[in-house]
């Protein structure tokens, strides 16, 4: 299916709950094997924040909370300037998780430490956002390596990386990478009534009535 209209993208979430699904936040990843139905729904910002607002406010109308990972990199927004800083901070207060959506490129290029520098951006994330992030998501992880592993997950005084196999294991992963779903859509996988279903989406790619509205 091709519809990534944001009335498509309330009916699938009215599906989900007609059916009994448990949505979860990524920090809520020790719940997953508590729930028969599960959807752990996250979002990576990739270009735009007032799109993820939209998204944002729909699941929050219907009692649904999520996870959204902001870049510090972008050139599509900046999280610091005025107007984008109060749509991160709507995001959360609508109850929804925060995270870093972390960009190993960029560190590789300005820090012959990469690691040591995604600690700093962990901890300024924080400090910006007056907040204590769980977890990261890595931005292009099939052209960049993910840095923080289960293995090393301590340096950074998190709890997870979105790719982690608590996710990606014992789940069906789906994304709209490109605004293209390569197995099926959100809401066809819940009309099959798979079990355990994890979820990325991309801001961007979702609009009223045409993708005019966002490029």
């Amino acid at each position: 299916m091709n519809n990534f209209t944001f009335t498509h993208y309330k009916n699938t979430l009215k599906l989900a709950l007609a059916k009994n699904y448990k949505f979860l936040r990524c920090e809520q990843h020790n719940l997953i094997t508590q729930h028969s139905k599960v959807v752990v729904l996250r979002h990576d910002i990739d270009f735009s924040l007032e799109g993820a607002l939209k998204l944002a406010k729909i699941e929050n109308q219907l009692g649904i909370t999520s996870t959204y990972f902001i870049r510090l990199h972008s050139k599509h927004y900046n999280p610091l300037e005025y107007n984008s800083y109060k749509i991160v901070k709507k995001i959360q207060n609508l109850g929804h998780e925060i995270g870093l959506h972390q960009e190993p490129a960029f560190a590789s290029i300005i820090s012959s430490t990469p690691n040591k520098y995604a600690q700093q951006e962990i901890e300024s994330f924080n400090l910006i956002f007056q907040t204590k992030i769980k977890g990261i998501s890595t931005h292009e992880p099939t052209r960049t390596n993910i840095q923080i592993t289960p293995q090393n997950i301590s340096e950074f005084d998190i709890e997870y990386e979105a790719y982690f196999p608590i996710f990606t294991q014992n789940m069906k992963y789906i994304s709209d990478s490109g605004a293209r779903w390569r197995e099926g859509d959100m809401f066809e996988w819940l009309q099959k009534d798979v079990l355990k279903l994890y979820v990325l989406i991309h801001p961007v790619w979702w609009y009223d009535k045409t993708t005019l509205e966002n490029y």
